[in-house]
């Protein structure tokens, strides 16, 4: 065969290859290294320098480590919506989704309307975005609903921590006609409350919030409570909401245990996924002990596989039910 032959023949294959990975056919799946096979996973996140990236990077490492056949291609994309996309149409093997998207997809309410993504299923629960409020301990303050009247920190407009704030306010009776709402971010809310012109400040996000810490060094601080009876409204009517606990020690000073609410991240799949598959992934994450902080709520098996808001895909649910997290 010529030199031009050759190279005609090797443009073709190129392309060939070009357009498998395009269209997603040839994206490493299947592939033989050597004398072993191993299948190559594609991992939706969210942005390369967000949590759901960090988690994506441990937690696949759990996985290969328990099961070396199963290596995995992480790939940032451009918000939840996707990523439910992608799994229900086969563009992605796992994902990552927060509790209130997971339902939405499910149900086919909210952004997904009448164009439901049934197929989206839950491997695990990895952490959760927490509700704070921040107080300085010379206001006297010690639970939410006291900064009726007084001038609060909401969060900025149209982020998750607004939406919390708005969504724990309207159990309390608490609303722009009856106390001074600022919405702005978590930086100039911490100040605001350092400065003395806000009673507090509000946070939705996993873990502690190096802002609060930093202030806690200057001022003493502590972390606003709900009671009881609000918290298990808050929940009742939020169902993708979930109990949580801002562990006593997270700030100086803090000395109790502060009960409150958050949603999930979920480590999600396809239903298309083989049983066996999904069963050895949630056998492998649940192996995942040390690491990121944020990831430590996986060690309460309640967090791990329970108070889900879409169902767990039947080979997670298996492995659960014979390790004794769920009930038969």
């Amino acid at each position: 065969m010529g030199l031009y032959a050759w190279m005609i023949m090797l443009s073709r294959i190129s392309l060939l290859l070009a357009l498998c990975l395009l269209l997603g056919g040839c994206s490493g799946r299947n592939r033989v290294d050597g004398n072993s096979q191993w299948d190559m996973l594609i991992v939706d996140t969210g942005e390369e320098d967000g949590l759901e990236f960090l988690a994506a990077v441990a937690l696949t490492g759990a996985i290969s480590g328990n099961e070396p056949d199963l290596q995995f291609e992480i790939r940032p994309s451009k918000g939840a919506p996707i990523n439910a996309l992608h799994l229900q149409e086969g563009d992605a093997d796992l994902a990552f989704l927060p509790a209130d998207i997971a339902a939405c997809a499910y149900q086919g309410t909210g952004v997904f309307e009448e164009d439901a993504k049934d197929k989206v299923r839950v491997i695990a629960a990895c952490y959760s975005s927490v509700s704070g409020w921040i107080s300085l301990k010379s206001s006297g303050l010690s639970c939410v609903h006291e900064l009726k009247g007084k001038t609060a920190v909401t969060g900025s407009l149209a982020s998750d921590t607004e939406a919390a704030s708005q969504a724990a306010f309207s159990v309390m009776g608490i609303n722009r006609e009856n106390t001074e709402l600022e919405a702005y971010g978590l930086a100039a809310g911490t100040e605001g409350v350092r400065d003395g012109w806000a009673a507090g400040a509000h946070a939705f996000v996993p873990g502690p919030l190096g802002a609060w810490q930093a202030l806690s060094q200057q001022e003493e601080i502590c972390i606003l409570k709900y009671t009881e009876e609000e918290l298990s409204q808050i929940l009742s009517e939020n169902p993708s909401f979930s109990r949580a606990v801002i562990p006593a020690g997270t700030y100086p000073g803090q000395e109790e245990d502060v009960s409150t609410f958050g949603i999930k991240m979920l480590l999600c799949v396809s239903s298309d996924m083989e049983e066996e598959r999904a069963y050895r992934i949630a056998r492998a994450v649940d192996t995942y002990e040390k690491g990121h902080s944020f990831l430590e709520p996986m060690q309460n098996e309640v967090f791990l596989c329970q108070e889900l808001t879409i169902p767990l895909h039947s080979g997670a649910e298996r492995y659960y039910r014979e390790s004794g997290y769920l009930k038969p």
